[in-house]
């Protein structure tokens, strides 16, 4: 029986059938565990390079490139090497680098055929076919779907895993994203990598700035609609980050390895998840009430990373500047000028002053709820700063008698106000500089020239 299983640019192709003969290749590479054997075409000196985003397989290098990803894998699922299955990977000259990837699990010996009744665990093996030339991505998704099928078969007795779709393709995006080194050796260049965060779930929360992540049940049981244009990468991002949680869970790395032990048991791979992951999820329906919290929790904590343009920084610098008119002499009209909010504490009256602050705390309150941990206590910063000043300017009951003049205590409050938001602007400019590698230049510091016209109709 074959089971299709979708993946980019074609399906990887999954069936489980008597074993065959090795295939008559013209190189034979082992890896240095031993589990991988790669038949397959030297490439000479002069094959020309391969197209952008792709590499062209020498069994010599695969061999290694196989043993680079299964090391990544194996850390991702926090486990030692203990293959049972051996692995061909068959690199054919002239195969259609769009066809599928065809994955076979294999059971009996790899060199013939065997009764029924002498077959065992041990004997199941897997065959991956690969064009000579193939997209670095598509080759890593493979090794990574068959690493994961001889994890979950090592305890099966007739009948291989049915690994579901966002199982594999998470994993992938796991070890694609997380990986230090090169995964995928290729002849000319002696290596070939896509440029990938170091933040396995980075290019995921760019993603579902605006796209909406899948729910438990779309990753489940995903559509014919869903494996298509940019629903399929919503599909891929929203299982990387599925696998992801999965693991952070206490004991997530034990209790997927469980996972993939038990699916070899049950027709469908719900089943097989609720037994693994019983301690802690007590039904699907449980999961489906997790996975939508975490959700909502990355998509707060991670907003911020939304931030990464300057317009959304200018947006929070316009929340600390006001708009006030200022004229440089009697017969000149007013023009509209910005300026910092500790020249409005300056300048205005306190009643002036207490409606444009109001405002102020009322958009850094929206500021605060859109924002990550990372941003939070720089908000917060702010917002008590304001609060404690006009608390403090309200007990002082502050009513001048000459209008612009100050009583000693409330000029002192001025000050020191005035002192902490100074300071609170040289925080959010270091945290603006991390962010972008090239800040825009903040309005001057400096006073109006001209007097404040209309300060409580001009100033917002």
């Amino acid at each position: 029986m074959k089971a299709f299983i979708y993946l980019l640019l074609g399906w990887l192709c999954v069936s489980g059938q008597a074993a065959q003969p090795t295939p008559n290749a013209s190189v034979l590479a082992h890896s240095s565990s031993g589990q991988f054997l790669v038949y397959g075409l030297p490439l000479k000196s002069n094959t020309p390079p391969a197209l952008p985003g792709r590499i062209r397989l020498d069994p010599s290098l695969v061999a290694v490139s196989s043993e680079r990803i299964k090391q990544v894998f194996l850390r991702e699922l926090n486990a030692a090497d203990q293959w049972r299955g051996k692995i061909t990977l068959a690199s054919q000259f002239m195969l259609d680098a769009n066809r599928p990837v065809d994955i076979r699990s294999l059971h009996g010996s790899p060199y013939g055929r065997m009764s029924v009744t002498t077959l065992s665990p041990n004997d199941w093996h897997y065959r991956v076919e690969l064009p000579d030339e193939i997209e670095t991505n598509k080759y890593i998704r493979a090794i990574t779907h068959v690493l994961l099928l001889e994890m979950a078969n090592r305890q099966a007795a007739d009948r291989s895993a049915e690994l579901p779709l966002w199982l594999s393709e998470g994993m992938t995006g796991q070890i694609l994203s997380s990986a230090n080194f090169d995964l995928a050796l290729q002849h000319d260049k002696q290596y070939a990598r896509e440029k990938y965060h170091q933040d396995p779930a980075q290019f995921s929360r760019y993603w579902l700035q605006n796209h909406t992540a899948n729910t438990f049940n779309e990753l489940g049981i995903p559509s014919a609609e869903t494996l298509q244009g940019e629903k399929w990468e919503t599909f891929r991002v929203s299982s990387q980050l599925f696998v992801g949680e999965l693991l952070k869970l206490p004991g997530g790395s034990e209790h997927l390895r469980n996972f993939l032990q038990s699916l070899p048991k049950y027709l469908n791979w719900q089943l097989a998840f609720l037994e693994a992951y019983r301690p802690v999820f007590g039904s699907l329906l449980e999961v489906e009430k997790w996975w939508a919290l975490r959700l909502a929790q990355i998509e707060g904590e991670e907003l911020w990373f939304g931030w990464s343009k300057p317009d959304a920084w200018n947006q929070w610098e316009e929340i600390l500047l006001v708009n006030v008119l200022v004229s440089d002499s009697n017969t000149n009209l007013p023009a509209s000028r910005l300026i910092p909010l500790q020249h409005a504490i300056e300048l205005y009256d306190y009643p002036v002053q207490k409606e444009i602050l109001n405002a102020r705390l009322s958009q850094l309150q929206i500021l605060r709820a859109r924002s990550s941990p990372k941003v939070a206590p720089l908000i917060d910063g702010y917002l008590q700063t304001l609060r404690n000043y006009m608390s403090r300017r309200d007990e002082a009951g502050y009513e001048p008698a000459i209008k612009g003049m100050a009583t000693p205590r409330p000029q002192l409050l001025v000050e020191d106000t005035i002192k902490k938001l100074n300071a609170l602007d040289k925080r959010r400019a270091a945290l603006r500089q991390a962010f972008l590698p090239k800040p825009a230049v903040n309005p001057p510091r400096s006073k109006p020239n001209g007097p404040v016209r209309t300060p409580k109709a001009a100033a917002s």
